[in-house]
């Protein structure tokens, strides 16, 4: 296993304390994809170089609130317990925002060499010829589905299959954590499409179950609910009170700015 390492967790309330970030990133880079980490603080001890007193001491730092955070979730805190029981196994808080955010970046990387090698072979094939018409919404969600993952597969190995995007389990997500947005009342192709491209972007890449990704969209509402842009709470930089409503939240663009933090305030 392992975890893409972010500048920030150097950048805020950690900074300086090395013991908490020696475990910390242990424990991210024992990580699965649901971000559950089962190890016992003596076997962390025992990789990092670190006395058991101050493994534990470290974790304990962990499980705290964080009243600094920059992240709401869970008060701070950036491991869970996930048995009260017995003294080891954690869930990590964040995991599946910043995984979202390196599979976005994959994303990005891959639509940006894609675009240089069409702007090429536009450049190859001009002999002027009539430009051809834009697609339409409903085409081009149709061809984003189909380009982050043809047919549900992917084809690392053929163990996993995307599970079928369960719509009206998310957008009962949507109006549970987020009954100050616009309700849907229609069930249009274009909603649905791009939420299937959504709910492909984040299975595929964490290989999640139907309950793991429902459980994800879960966590993506109650980022945006705790906005007070997206909930039309606070005025934009032109003055203006706006909200998001269920299909900007699908909108490829929208979902990463989302994910990345650009609304947490």
């Amino acid at each position: 296993m392992y975890a893409k390492l972010f500048a920030s967790i150097y950048q805020g309330t950690l900074r300086g304390n090395t013991n908490c970030l020696v475990v910390f990133t242990n424990m991210l880079a024992h990580a699965d994809s649901a971000g559950w980490v089962d190890m016992h603080p003596r076997a962390i001890a025992e990789e990092v170089g670190l006395s058991l007193d101050q493994v534990q001491a470290a974790i304990n730092e962990l499980e705290a609130p964080d009243a600094e955070s920059r992240s709401p979730e869970e008060a701070g805190r950036r491991i869970i317990r996930l048995d009260e029981h017995r003294a080891w196994g954690w869930r990590v808080v964040n995991h599946a925002k910043y995984r979202a955010i390196r599979s976005e970046e994959d994303r990005r990387e891959q639509n940006r060499l894609a675009q240089e090698r069409f702007r090429e072979k536009r450049k190859a094939d001009s002999n002027g010829s009539k430009p051809r018409k834009p697609m339409s919404a409903q085409a081009e969600a149709e061809a984003e589905a189909e380009r982050l993952h043809p047919a549900d597969v992917v084809v690392e190995d053929d163990s996993y299959r995307v599970p079928n995007c369960p719509f009206e389990e998310i957008l009962a997500l949507y109006h549970e954590k987020l009954p100050m947005l616009p309700k849907v009342r229609v069930l249009s192709n274009i909603r649905m499409l791009h939420t299937r491209a959504r709910w492909k972007q984040v299975c595929a890449e964490e290989k999640f179950s139907r309950e793991q990704g429902l459980d994800w969209f879960a966590w993506y509402f109650g980022k945006v609910a705790v906005s007070k842009f997206l909930t039309g709470k606070t005025a934009g930089h032109d003055g203006r009170v706006w909200c998001a409503d269920f299909e900007w939240l699908m909108n490829g663009s929208s979902f990463a700015k989302v994910i990345e933090g650009r609304y947490s305030q």
